[in-house]
Parts: C-alpha cells; sequence; structure tokens
C-alpha cells in the first residue's frame, strides 16, 4: 500500500485532467489543480481544504508558475507528482500556420511545461524523491499531415524529458512522458487551426474537417482508463521497478508507434551501406577488425 501523495496537476479543469484530479481526490492523495479558472475548479472539486488547492495559472508566465509552485508548498509542505497535462491540439498546413500561432502553441504545450519543471525540480531535487509525469502525444512521434505544429511541440516535450531523465539520475527523481492516443474528452472540440488557408490545401483542410466531426465524442479510448494507467505507473515508481521513458497508451497509440519504429528500423538498414561509411579514411582503417 503506497501512502497518499502530493501532486501538483496543470490543466485540471477538463479532459484527463479533470479525471486524474477527481481519483485521486477519492484515492486519498492531496492535490494542487491549475487552471486558466479558480473559481471553475472550485465548482468542480470543492474549496480549497486540507487535501485540495486550486489555483489559477498562465501556463505561459514564468513568474505566474512560480508563484504557483511557492503556494503549493505553503499549502502541503512539499510536492511528490508534477503531472504536466495542459495543452491543447493546433490542425493545420505547416505552411498555412502563422509565426504567431505555432508561439502560441508551443508557449502552451512546451513552455508551460519547461516552466512547471523548473520551478517544482528543486523541491523533489532536494529530498532525492518525486517524478514527473509529462503528457505528451502519439503525435510526437508520428507526424500525421496537417498536426506539424502540434507534432513538433510534443516532440520537443519528449526530447526535453529524455535529457531531463539522464540529468536526474543522481537525485532518484523520474521523468517520463505519457503518449495516449485518441480518448473521448474535450480535445477535438477544442482543437485550434490556422486564421487564413491556401486553396491547395483545401483537399487536407476538408479532409481533417470530417476526420475531427466524426471522431469527436466517438474516441475508442475511455479516459478512466488512461487514469488506471497512470495509477500502475505511479504505483510501479513507487515499488522501484524501472519505468519506460515513453509510455504509449491505447491500442491506436501503440499500433501506430510500433510500426514507425519498424520502419525506422528499415530504414536504417536498408541505408546503412552507404550511411555508415562516413569516417575518415585512416579511422576506418584503424577500427577494422583483422580477419
Amino acid at each position: 500500500m503506497i501512502s497518499s501523495q502530493i501532486y501538483y496537476v496543470t490543466g485540471a479543469s477538463k479532459g484527463i485532467g479533470k479525471k486524474l484530479v477527481e481519483r485521486l481526490l477519492l484515492n486519498g492523495d492531496k492535490v494542487v489543480a491549475t487552471s486558466r479558472d479558480k473559481k471553475q475548479l472550485n465548482e468542480l472539486f470543492g474549496q480549497d481544504n486540507e487535501n485540495f488547492l486550486a489555483l489559477q495559472v498562465d501556463l505561459a508566465n514564468e513568474e505566474s508558475v512560480k508563484k504557483s509552485v511557492e503556494q503549493s508548498v505553503q499549502h502541503f509542505g512539499t510536492l511528490d507528482i508534477i503531472v504536466n497535462n495542459a495543452g491543447y491540439g493546433f490542425v493545420g498546413s505547416v505552411e498555412e500556420s502563422t509565426n504567431e500561432q505555432v508561439k502560441e502553441n508551443f508557449d502552451i504545450n512546451f513552455y508551460g511545461t519547461l516552466n512547471v519543471i523548473r520551478h517544482a525540480l528543486p523541491i523533489l531535487r532536494t529530498k532525492r524523491q518525486g517524478l514527473f509525469i509529462n503528457v505528451s502525444s502519439l503525435c510526437a512521434f508520428y507526424g500525421f499531415a496537417g498536426c506539424g505544429i502540434y507534432s513538433a511541440t510534443k516532440a520537443a516535450v519528449d526530447l526535453l524529458t529524455e535529457s531531463l531523465q539522464q540529468e536526474l539520475i543522481p537525485f532518484n527523481v523520474k521523468a517520463i512522458t505519457i503518449n495516449p492516443g485518441y480518448f473521448r474528452t474535450e480535445f477535438i472540440g477544442a482543437i485550434k487551426k490556422p486564421s487564413y488557408t491556401i486553396e491547395d490545401y483545401k483537399q487536407l483542410n476538408d479532409n481533417q474537417t470530417k476526420h475531427d466531426e466524426t471522431m469527436h465524442n466517438n474516441q475508442r479510448g475511455d479516459p478512466n482508463k488512461l487514469v488506471d494507467v497512470v495509477f500502475e505507473i505511479v504505483k510501479r515508481n513507487g515499488q522501484g521497478i524501472a519505468l519506460p521513458q515513453h509510455i504509449y497508451i491505447g491500442v491506436d497509440s501503440n499500433e501506430v508507434a510500433l510500426a514507425k519504429a519498424k520502419q525506422i528500423q528499415k530504414e536504417i538498414e536498408e541505408w546503412s551501406f552507404i550511411t555508415t561509411k562516413t569516417d575518415f579514411d585512416t579511422v576506418a582503417a584503424a577500427t577494422t577488425t583483422p580477419q
């Protein structure tokens, strides 16, 4: 039996974050829930008490994040598990995406996560214990047409988390991503799109719109079962069991990730006849194994 943990969860007002906070409170854990609207959080989960703290946070504003972490520690004394869940989808061709829209997507999906990591990490590092669960996406590993910008934000989160995990080994703090496929949340309904379109991409955009309309509220993934996976991750981590760096969640996520991994291996092997012949001749001669 693992004792109760103190969680800091971003994007807690809807979707996966909302489901997670509900379960954590039922489980007897202590939770800091953040979003852009504290009033909404209190309406969803009740007033602040010894087990719950709602905070209004602008993730793109580092000072806002810093203040929220300080308030969390003041309320609960420490933090144990950080769940960087906040984020939103952006769908449209790369060419149609303006720098402003791209920056806005990175500000929340990537910099928001980074801001939380930087200000929560000293707490976990100092006590030599803790876990970061960064919510990424299948799109971080497979770039679907029309999802280039969103994929870039999540791929950045994946590689940031990989490097972070290596840096945290001496401190007994873990950092992983979970990479869901399609789960039945409000995510698709909140997707943003380019402010202007290019005629040549009409078919792409029409297909994307049709896909989103078909998938919305028909996703195969049950968010409550995704939360089950999060609880299993926390349980295994508490038992000292090694965790994967990236955990693909959902049948669709697993299938696409495995197919992509096989594709990568195939391409590496097919091109190795020339891509591995790039050393200086003197180096190649010196490393040739005698027959």
